[in-house]
């Protein structure tokens, strides 16, 4: 029968147990009985079963099961039948060990043995009993033999080899349910290794995916955290191609706009060496339905390439050699498309449904990046606009201020306020030059110099003295001064806009007051009268006036 190696090397470690026994046996027996005792036939008879036992040992040792298992009980039965016959016979104490030769039978040959070698062992019983009552084989105690005797010794035999049968057919069954035991316990151990091994599985791919999610909202957070804190586009897309890139390990991160023509997306940022190449380049693509990026901003839909062999729309790109998955999504911006967001990887089917839609959540956080710069830009451009026009009004405004009032200024002196004069210092000169505070000494006096600026331009000079004895201006005053200044200059402007603001409303209230008196006439003769009256008044020019309306008489005469 086949047997598994692991009962392969129990039999032979029983066999070679029962072997050693009935080999040390056999020696002491040979020793005591036959050699002691001086009795040949046990000489003869153990001499043959020791050889047969020492080869069984070693065909035991050549891993040859059978010959040992056969050899064992036959030996034993042929060696207690041999000292039974040449001894008492029947009434030999020997017949007592054809209970060892079925239990050998048993534990060498398997549980039906026992009751073969159990009848083959009545065998010897019933012939030498035979013999003996027919007085063909005489001994000592052949007399005493009876059938009754040879019957009892038979049944004994067989009587033992049953209640033997039995004994290996429950230890049969208890080694039976051990080993179906065993079996499930190893079945379930292999299940349970089995889903140990499902779980760990399962453990490292929530793990993996969970720093995979970990890794988005970083990138996510980060790419959020630059939108809101960088308006130059050109910074935002360098940090934002080489993040994702980082983050994720992509090959190859680009941003592409759209052109003023919407033709074309130009390549703005690029992680990779390759993408810097085409950006130096001028890189651009054709908004249409070839290639991955030109389909994605020709569409507004995203686009993935798992395999970039496989891909109708893909452009083989020299600069980008290793991309073996690509994924182009829009950037859109208040419902228009202003470019797209490019990711390649060097591995293929790199692109997951939930890396599309992280991808296309930060290519939405570029849009609005992009979207703000440009209204920021926009802004700034008007702002500055404007702030220059405005300034370029003031300055009109100071120009003609300065014209009309050239004397306009104040100098102090300890007992009042004096109108300034005198000549201009040469540090009074530096100073409106150079714009900036210019701090020397002219005579007994330590003078400072400080302009006045009116956005940028200047419309005076602070020029202040101080006594020799209290020392040169130290940093901290000239600094204080020149925060004096600078309000001084803030305070000027309002005061002229103020007076700007009252001279519009006293001509807008005179403008009014003329044409409702103009309205107030009845004809064409009252209206002219009243219109000169008005003008003369606020005018105080009635010669040009009355000139203006003789003209125009003159010229209604003609007419």
């Amino acid at each position: 029968d086949r047997i598994s190696e692991r009962e392969r090397q129990s039999v032979t470690k029983l066999l070679r147990g029962n072997l050693i026994f009935v080999i040390l046996a056999a020696v002491v027996l040979l020793i005591t009985d036959g050699i002691l005792d001086q009795q040949p036939q046990t000489i003869v008879a153990l001499t043959p079963l020791l050889a047969l036992q020492l080869l069984c040992l070693f065909l035991l040792q050549r891993g040859l099961l059978w010959p040992a298992r056969f050899l064992i009980p036959v030996g034993i039965y042929a060696v207690v039948s041999y000292l039974v016959t040449m001894g008492s016979g029947t009434h030999d104490p020997g017949v007592i060990a054809y209970v060892t030769v079925i239990i050998a039978s048993g534990l060498t040959l398997g549980r039906n043995a026992t009751l073969i070698f159990g009848v083959l062992s009545t065998v010897p019983v019933l012939v030498i009993g035979t013999l003996e009552i027919n007085g063909v084989l005489e001994n000592d105690a052949s007399y005493l033999t009876d059938w009754n005797y040879v019957t009892l010794q038979s049944i004994l035999l067989l009587v033992a080899s049953v209640f033997q049968w039995l004994l290996m057919g429950r230890l049969n069954e208890s080694l039976r349910q051990a080993r179906e035991n065993e079996r499930a316990e190893q079945q379930a151990s292999q299940q349970l290794r089995e889903l140990q091994v499902v779980l760990e599985s399962r453990v490292e791919e929530r793990t993996q995916a969970l720093e995979h999610r970990t890794r988005y909202l970083e990138a996510t957070s980060e790419v959020m955290r630059e939108v809101t804190a960088t308006l130059d586009m050109q910074a935002l897309f360098a940090k934002v191609v080489n993040l994702i890139s980082r983050q994720f390990g992509f090959y190859h991160t680009g941003i592409f706009l759209m052109d003023e023509t919407g033709d074309w997306v130009q390549l703005q940022a690029a992680s990779s060496e390759g993408g810097r190449q085409m950006l130096s380049r001028g890189h651009r693509l054709r908004v249409t339905d070839e290639g991955i990026v030109g389909f994605a901003a020709n569409r507004g839909e995203a686009r993935v390439a798992l395999d970039i062999g496989d891909d109708p729309f893909f452009l083989h790109n020299p600069d980008l050699p290793d991309t073996r998955s690509e994924i182009a999504l829009p950037l859109q911006a208040r419902g228009e498309i202003i470019g797209a967001l490019d990711v390649q990887s060097v591995e293929p089917e790199a692109f997951t449904s939930e890396d599309v839609t992280v991808l296309q959540t930060l290519a939405d956080q570029v849009a609005v990046a992009v979207d703000n710069a440009r209204l920021f830009a926009e802004t700034q451009e008007a702002l500055e606009a404007a702030r220059r026009a405005y300034g370029e009004l003031s300055q009109e405004a100071w120009q003609e201020l300065l014209r009309t009032r050239a004397e306009l200024g104040a100098r102090y002196d300890p007992q009042s306020i004096l109108p300034p004069g005198g000549r201009q210092r040469e540090g009074v000169k530096l100073a409106l030059r150079e714009r900036k505070p210019i701090a020397d000494a002219e005579g007994q006096l330590n003078t400072l110099a400080i302009p006045l600026e009116v956005r940028g331009r200047v419309i005076g000079v602070i020029d202040a003295y101080k006594p020799d004895d209290d020392g040169e201006w130290t940093q901290e005053e000239i600094d204080l001064m020149a925060t004096l200044t600078a309000q001084l200059s803030q305070a000027l402007e309002s005061a002229r806009l103020y007076e700007d603001t009252q001279r519009r409303a006293a001509r807008e209230r005179v403008t009014r007051e003329i044409v409702d008196q103009i309205r107030g006439a009845l004809t064409v003769d009252e209206a002219v009268q009243r219109a000169i009256q008005q003008l003369g008044d606020v005018l105080e020019a009635e010669m040009l006036a009355r000139l203006m309306v003789q003209t125009g008489a003159s010229k209604g005469g003609q007419e």
